[in-house]
């Protein structure tokens, strides 16, 4: 397979929609979102929003993307989500 491009098939990623405030099932989703199209408006900021998981425990969130001009870039937030840990 040396000299063969492969690309990955883009797939839609499952987001839960909850109903109301209350969950009956817990939700302990390691991976909580992703996409692949989210696209900065005319001054560079984006906007989107996601559920968290059930676990307490510090959210990391791993941003990348890549410029107009093909420079790729990446940035990583720690958020804390209350809960003892």
């Amino acid at each position: 397979m040396t000299g063969i491009s492969r690309y990955y098939e883009d797939r839609q990623f499952y987001s839960p929609v909850y109903q109301s405030d209350v969950n009956e099932i817990p939700d302990h989703r390691a991976t909580v979102y992703w996409n692949p199209e989210v696209i900065t408006d005319s001054i560079g900021e984006a906007n989107f929003s996601f559920y968290t998981s059930d676990d307490h425990a510090p959210l990391l969130l791993f941003i990348e993307g890549i410029s107009l001009n093909g420079k790729p870039g990446v940035g990583f937030l720690k958020l804390n989500m209350g809960g003892n840990y």
